[in-house]
């Protein structure tokens, strides 16, 4: 894979790395640049060598709401989102798609099996459908797509052991053809004729966990782990076909394995940039598993995670609206800058030093100005306060400690 000098300087100078060392993790495909060739947009790198990342998921069920979608798409970026999927199901969603590229200045991701899904239910995988959906996706202007070529048909027993069998819903759907008709994941079967539509237009796979664990209780278990394996060879297969390759990853996973799942990942797929759904840490709490997801999620890219997939107050209860997409991306983007000063780099250790200095001033516009939402800080600063004085409501003048620090620390 080739990049533009132009591209290469962009994202050395964004991201902090020297242009010869950026060179060497995107030959390595220790990471990956996110962008269709087609595509006029600034360059987004993954990898663990630059900074973590926020992605935020869109889409509908049908072709009607679609100005809803674009009013989210804008949302999710004025909020943090660096790069956008388009999860909409149904044969009948490629204006949605196709009019959401065309607005979207960040890569765009979707997962094809989506759209070879019926209004009845019906699903056509034979292999002309597969790869005529994935070059026409392709050939629009799609980043990265999400393919679920690593669930195999040996892998189906040790699902059916779990609690929650398969969450994915790709890999629900490629299981329900395997188990109806006794072959294996098609998607595997034509994985080389995929790689080559996606090498002619430069586009990532993202290679999807059809088996990542949908409660704590199934974290890292024999049907996770046989396909991490299989996405580890699959991964290879895409470095002989010049592809480049990010590796999803799960799911629900408890505070104490999320360092082994990312550390297990790391070498099943020599280091391949990572792109994991949360993980969501525990499984109970239904209206605010963006908050429990984005404290796994911090663990998780303070451990090598690139890419973090946001989760909203809507998860496992229903589609998002804008105010969940909203909070989601808002949530998220704490937990990926969390994981940048972690890191070390400049620009996160600058502004929260920046913003350390304003406080202890009192300069109210300049943290506001630093604040990662300086329209909510605002807000509830005027809500809380009556002036912008040296002092706030949670302690008072008289007791304030930055106050009577400054003046009895002069030093």
């Amino acid at each position: 894979m080739r990049y533009s000098k132009q591209d290469l300087k962009q994202i050395s100078l964004r991201e902090e790395i020297n242009p010869k060392r950026l060179e060497e993790e995107l030959d390595s495909g220790r990471c990956v640049v996110l962008k269709n060739k087609s595509r006029k947009i600034k360059p987004v790198a993954a990898g663990r060598a630059v900074k973590c990342k926020i992605n935020v998921n869109i889409g509908v069920s049908g072709p009607k709401s679609v100005k809803k979608e674009l009013i989210k798409l804008k949302t999710a970026i004025l909020y943090g989102a660096d790069t956008v999927m388009d999860l909409s199901v149904g044969a009948e969603t490629s204006k949605i798609r196709k009019f959401l590229i065309e607005k979207c200045p960040v890569p765009f991701g979707t997962v094809p099996v989506y759209s070879m899904v019926s209004k009845n239910g019906s699903v056509d995988l034979s292999r002309n459908r597969i790869l005529e959906e994935i070059e026409n996706q392709a050939s629009e202007g799609v980043d990265f797509m999400t393919i679920h070529s690593g669930l195999r048909a040996s892998h189906l027993s040790f699902a059916s052991k779990r609690v929650c069998k398969i969450v994915s819903r790709g890999g629900a759907v490629i299981a329900e053809y395997m188990a109806k008709t006794g072959k294996d994941n098609p998607f595997y079967e034509y994985f080389e004729d995929i790689l080559k539509i996606l090498k002619k237009y430069s586009v990532t796979i993202s290679l999807g966990d059809g088996l990542r664990p949908g409660c704590c209780a199934d974290a890292s278990d024999e049907a996770q782990y046989l396909e991490l394996s299989q996405l580890g060879l699959l991964r290879k297969i895409c470095r002989k076909n010049g592809v480049q390759a990010m590796i999803e990853g799960p799911g629900h996973v408890p505070l104490n394995l999320i360092e082994e799942n990312v550390v297990k990942a790391r070498e099943e797929t020599d280091d391949a940039p990572l792109y994991f759904l949360g993980p969501l840490p525990v499984d109970i709490a239904m209206g605010r598993d963006h908050i429990a997801a984005a404290i796994g999620s911090a663990l998780a890219g303070f451990y090598g995670v690139s890419l973090l997939c946001a989760m909203t107050p809507a998860e496992h209860i229903g589609l998002p609206e804008l105010a969940d997409i909203r909070e989601g991306t808002a949530v998220f983007k704490i937990a990926a800058e969390a994981v940048n000063l972690a890191r070390g780099f400049q620009e996160q250790k600058k502004r929260n030093i920046e913003m350390s200095a304003a406080r202890k001033n009192f300069d109210w516009e300049k943290q506001f100005a630093l604040a990662l939402d300086c329209s909510l800080a605002e807000q509830r600063h005027a809500k809380l306060n009556h002036e912008k004085e040296k002092f706030c409501s949670m302690c008072g003048e008289n007791f304030c400690a930055m106050k009577r620090s400054k003046e009895c620390l002069k030093a």
